[in-house]
Order: C-alpha cells, then sequence, then structure tokens
C-alpha cells in the first residue's frame, strides 16, 4: 500500500525533528492527570499494544546487545593493558596497572550505550507520536482534538490548546474520558517502558505481538476471585520453577566451558589463548543471565495467553474478543488489529 504525499511528508517530518506536521517546532510535554485518556478504554489499550509490539525488540536482539557492550569493554581493558605494556608499564604497580585498564574499558563502553541510547530515543518519539495520534491526542500536549478535527487548506488540523498542526488523516476521530492519576500512572508507565518488552509470540497472521507475562489477570475480566488467587500462585509457582531450573542448566553448561580454559596473565591480555577466553566470556556472560529470563517469561507468558483467550480477551490489548460472531478459524481484535486462531 502507497503512502499519500500528506503522510510521506509527516514521516519525513517525524524522523527529522521535534516539530508538527507544519514544520514549525513544538516543545512536547508529557502526559498528565487533565491530558491524559483512561487507560480502561479498550481504545487507549488496543493503541498501546500496537505501540508496544512496535518498539518490542527480541530476545536475539537483547543478546546481541549485550555481547556487543561486553566485547566493547574487553577491547577497551586490552587496548589499556597493551599501551600500559608499550610505554614500559612493568613499573607501575599492580593497582595502578588494573585502574588503567578498567578506565580504557569503560570509557568506550560508556560511547556505545549513550550512542544506542539516543538513537532508540529518537525511534521511541516518533512511535509515541503516532501512538497519541492514533487515540485522538495532541502529541505535544496531550489535548483531546479526535472529537472535533477540522481540516485546513493544506490538511492540518489544529490542536485548540497549543496550536500544533497534524494531518487530519493521521488523527484518529475518537474521544475517550481523561484518566484520574491513578489511570494517568499507568498510561504514563505503558508508554514509558514500551521499549523494555521483549516479544517472543506472533498473532494468526505472522505478525509480531507483546503479550503480558504478569501474575495478576485483568481487573475487567470475568475471573471469581478464587480464579484469579489460583492464577497468581500457578503463575509464580510455574515461573519460579522454570527460573530455576534454566539457571542452573545454563550456569553448570557456561562453568564446563570455563574450566576448559586455561587462562593467561593479564600482562599477555591481547595474545591468542587471551583473545579466545575473553570471546567465551563475552559469548557466555549474556547467556547465564537471558535463558532463565526468557525462559520464565514465555512459561507465564503461556499461561496468561491460554487464560485470555479462553475468557474472549485479546492477549495482546486484554480488550474484548467476539469470538462467537467470528467466521472462519481466526477472528480479529478491533482494538489492535492482531488476529488469532479460535
Amino acid at each position: 500500500m502507497s503512502l499519500t504525499p500528506p503522510t510521506q511528508r509527516a514521516l519525513a517530518l517525524d524522523a527529522s525533528a521535534r516539530v508538527d506536521d507544519r514544520g514549525v517546532k513544538v516543545q512536547e510535554r508529557a502526559l498528565r492527570t487533565g491530558s491524559c485518556p483512561t487507560y480502561a478504554a479498550p481504545e487507549v489499550r488496543g493503541a498501546i499494544a500496537r505501540y508496544r509490539a512496535t518498539l518490542a525488540s527480541t530476545w536475539l536482539v537483547r543478546y546481541l546487545q549485550a555481547v556487543a557492550a561486553l566485547a566493547t569493554v574487553a577491547l577497551g581493558v586490552g587496548l589499556g593493558f597493551w599501551l600500559v605494556n608499550l610505554t614500559n608499564g612493568e613499573s607501575l604497580s599492580d593497582g595502578l596497572f588494573f585502574l588503567v585498564g578498567f578506565v580504557t574499558g569503560i570509557l568506550p563502553g560508556a560511547i556505545v550505550a549513550v550512542a544506542m541510547v539516543r538513537g532508540d530515543r529518537r525511534f521511541q518519539r516518533v512511535a509515541c507520536r503516532n501512538l497519541l495520534l492514533g487515540i485522538g491526542r495532541c502529541p505535544a500536549c496531550g489535548f483531546a482534538i479526535g472529537g472535533n478535527v477540522r481540516p485546513m487548506s493544506d490538511g492540518c488540523a489544529a490542536c485548540g490548546e497549543c496550536g500544533a498542526a497534524w494531518f487530519a488523516e493521521r488523527i484518529a476521530p475518537i474521544t475517550v474520558d481523561e484518566a484520574d492519576a491513578w489511570q494517568t500512572a499507568r498510561v504514563v508507565t505503558a508508554i514509558q517502558g514500551a521499549s523494555q518488552h521483549v516479544s517472543g509470540r506472533r498473532d494468526a497472521r505472522g505478525r509480531r505481538v507483546v503479550t503480558s507475562a504478569g501474575l495478576a489477570l485483568p481487573r475487567h475480566g470475568p475471573w471469581s476471585v478464587g480464579l484469579r488467587i489460583y492464577y497468581t500462585i500457578m503463575s509464580g509457582l510455574v515461573g519460579g520453577i522454570v527460573l530455576s531450573v534454566s539457571l542452573a542448566a545454563t550456569f553448570a553448561v557456561s562453568m564446563s566451558v570455563v574450566s576448559l580454559i586455561e587462562w593467561p596473565k593479564a600482562t599477555a591480555f591481547l595474545s591468542t589463548s587471551s583473545l579466545t577466553a575473553v570471546t567465551l566470556l563475552v559469548v557466555l556472560i549474556p547467556l547465564v543471565f537471558l535463558v532463565p529470563i526468557a525462559a520464565a517469561t514465555t512459561a507465564t507468558s503461556w499461561l496468561r495467553f491460554v487464560a485470555l483467550r479462553r475468557a474472549s480477551l485479546c492477549p495482546a490489548c486484554e480488550s474484548p474478543i467476539d469470538d462467537a460472531g467470528a467466521s472462519g478459524l481466526t477472528v480479529e481484535c478491533r482494538f489492535c488489529n492482531a488476529v488469532w486462531k479460535r
């Protein structure tokens, strides 16, 4: 599907700076009570579910990021030791010798981390702007504009609160109630933590979605108090068992591999044997932490997925799905557009 010229221009402006669809710089402010839609509205939950799926990473990407960060630190430490040796560093005390290696390892790692964060923030800003427009809110101030979309000659509709202009075709014509302080906190937390989600599930169309792995079932669901308590206990028990078993297994395998390494002296940090040892550590350390977390998250997420589908709720946005009225083998959530098997 080809984009219309206004939408193409809007995407170009989004990627360039903090400006509205007319190219005018705007000061984007955080959502607050009085300018935030209530999280209880299924339209809001559906939009946030799509937002999470846009920003969510995968376990492989998280692993590669951890390996890249550790490799950068290890390379910096090695170069530091090499420079000290090159300048007759044998005369230095052991404490100062290792301090130099530590500092030269931390600085490159910090630079890489800052570069990753800056790139992610721009991507998150663009996705958050699309999220707010998708629930009829002005991305600059959070004011409700979806119920009063009046496009001008250039196709933009201006926000009556802050004056920022956005293409009318990007604004969802919906209006939801304002949130109280508690609901505002839920929406803000969902938006701020969206990039921390890891997606390991796809819907019936093969699109990546984020399903929660929480220990508590949604409040608006049809479950009784007894079933909620039973689910919380079972989910915590299964998650704890899977976490413990996978942690023990990965740790045992890692220790077996490490025991085979012949560790060189620190002064020979760039030798062939040293590079082999450090490479194995860089590869194994993230696995020791990520594999148990991924296994436990997958187990609890599967339990929650089954509970939500049995209650005819969407596992992505937790909104009601009309399973009985659907035709065919799949059903689509009208709020987040995820498709699930019946």
